[in-house]
This record gives structure tokens, sequence and C-alpha cells, in this order.
């Protein structure tokens, strides 16, 4: 069995991406002009527009389209999702997860890796925390548990952080009282 010409269109964009942007363009073109409903040529598009272009409706328009084309294409859901968190529409990133986690073969680490990044948005670094946590009891890879570290300590740092501002306020908010009180 041979590749099709949309696939080798792909490969050579997916080969070149970020690094020869003028080459993958070109050949996304290609791709999708030859198979205008090739999710991976689709999910790429899609990336180079949040990635690089920072065109984040037209990344969404291919997101869209590449699910569309197929829904089990994996990759499409963990770029989407990012995008939709990056946009601060954290329930559309919360459904496009929740149903990625139906998809056979998908990184749940990475899903939720995802949630987590959702949580620390949303200012609930405690979940947050908890979500990596358990992104690193399933990742498979040396890699991504090392990034997973760097997160932790990262979101950890925030916590630390916030409960000594929240300490700070409460000294001062108690002073303020005792003034307030006095006078």
């Amino acid at each position: 069995m041979s590749l099709s010409l949309a696939d080798a269109f792909y490969l050579k964009a997916l080969d070149s991406y970020p690094y020869d942007l003028e080459h993958t363009s070109e050949n996304l073109n290609y791709a999708l002009s030859y198979n205008e409903d090739h999710a991976q040529a689709n999910c790429l598009m899609g990336r180079m527009y949040m990635e690089i272009i920072k065109d984040y409706e037209k990344a969404s328009f291919f997101f869209d389209r590449a699910l569309v084309c197929d829904l089990n294409y994996v990759e499409t859901y963990q770029w989407y999702s990012l995008l939709s968190i990056t946009k601060g529409e954290y329930e559309k990133a919360d459904r496009i997860i929740q149903h990625a986690h139906k998809v056979k073969g998908i990184n749940l680490s990475i899903l939720m890796h995802q949630k987590a990044l959702i949580y620390e948005a949303k200012g609930n670094f405690i979940m947050a925390k908890k979500m990596i946590s358990h992104a690193i009891q399933s990742t498979l890879s040396t890699e991504m548990t090392m990034s997973l570290q760097l997160e932790l300590s990262r979101v950890k740092e925030k916590v630390k952080t916030k409960n000594k501002n929240r300490k700070q306020f409460l000294g001062l908010s108690k002073k303020m009282f005792l003034f307030a009180t006095r006078g």
C-alpha cells in the first residue's frame, strides 16, 4: 500500500514544522488541495495558526475541520483543547477533553495536564496540583514525567505564594481592624 499524495505532502510539512514555515505551509496547502478532508493536515495547519501566526479563529476553523474529518485523530483533541484554554474558553476545553477520553490511543497524561491548566487558570491551584500528580502517575514517558514534575513545582510555588499573600492580607486586615476599633 502506497501513500496518497495528501499523506506525502503532509509528512513533508510535518518534517519541516516549525523550523521551515515556508516549506511547511506550501506542503500543507498541497496536502489540503489533494484532500481537504485530511485530518492530520488540518490539525497541523491549526497548530501553525495557533502557535506561530496567533490567529486563533483560523486555528479553531482547522481544528474543527480536522475533527469533522476524523473523530479518532488524537492529536486534534490535544491541540484544540490547548487552544481553547489559551483563549480562556475553559468550558469548551473541558468538553473537548471529556470527549477525548473516549478516543482509543489518547494520551491520558496530556489530558490530565490540560485539565490541570484549566484549574490553574481559574485559580484552583490545589486541584491543579492533584491533576498534575495524577498525570505523572499515568504517563509512560520519562520525558513527560520530567516535564510534569517541573509543572508541579511551578504550581506548588504558586500555592506557596498565594498562602503567603493570604497570611499577609489577614495580618494587615487584623491590624486595620484593631486600628479602626481603637480610633
